[in-house]
Order: C-alpha cells, then structure tokens, then sequence
C-alpha cells in the first residue's frame, strides 16, 4: 500500500533526526511525542515488514528493519526517563553506543526508500 510507503519513509526520517539530534543522555522532544513516534514507528514497521510493498519478503527489508531499531531505541529511552531505577543494565549501555547508529541507519534508509522506491532491498 502507498500510504504505509510514505509513512515509512516519514517514520524513518523523524525517528532518525530524533536520534542523530541527542544530547547528552536524552533525546531533545518531549515526552508524547516520543512516545507516539516509537509508537507509530514501530506499527509502520510492524506491517512493513509483514507486507512489502512489490518486491516479496525482501523488498522492504531494510526500512522495516531500521524503522524497528529506531522504535525500540526511542521507546526505550521514553521508558527509561520514566522508570524510578537509575541503575545501569547493559541494554542501556548498548542503547548508548548505537543511538546515534541505529539514527543514521533510519535516516539513510528513509532518504533512500524515497529516491528509489522499486528497488529490492531498500
């Protein structure tokens, strides 16, 4: 379907300049809107990866993927601010290291989703 190509690559795009614009330990939105894109990125993944646009199973591969990875980073960062621990676990070392990564791949993959919409893997 058309319209969860342009969501995609518009879930993508927002949640990659979310991540690749941190600061030091939080992301620079507020809370809702966090947590509607996570929210929204993560469904548009969701059925993007169970219904590619033309190419069977791999055509939207990439996109759903990295749409799946912003999400999760987004919405674990929106958990984290909430959550009344402050103790380090090795998810959110991880989540550190690769934020500005897992950006880059959204944002990237959202650039070329749009350019190239029939290719195989993009």
């Amino acid at each position: 379907m058309i319209q969860f190509y342009l969501l995609s690559v518009l879930c993508n795009g927002a949640a990659g300049w979310l991540l690749l614009r941190n600061s030091e330990n939080t992301l620079p939105a507020p809370p809702p809107f966090r947590l509607v894109l996570g929210a929204l990125t993560a469904v548009v993944g969701l059925v993007k990866l169970v219904s590619p646009m033309d190419t069977p199973v791999i055509g939207d591969l990439i996109p759903a993927l990295a749409a799946l990875a912003a999400a999760g980073v987004i919405l674990f960062e929106y958990w984290r601010e909430n959550a009344p621990s402050d103790s380090s676990t090795l998810v959110e070392v991880l989540v550190a290291v690769n934020r500005r990564r897992i950006g880059f791949l959204a944002a990237s993959s959202a650039v070329a989703h749009f350019l190239f919409p029939q290719t195989p893997l993009i």
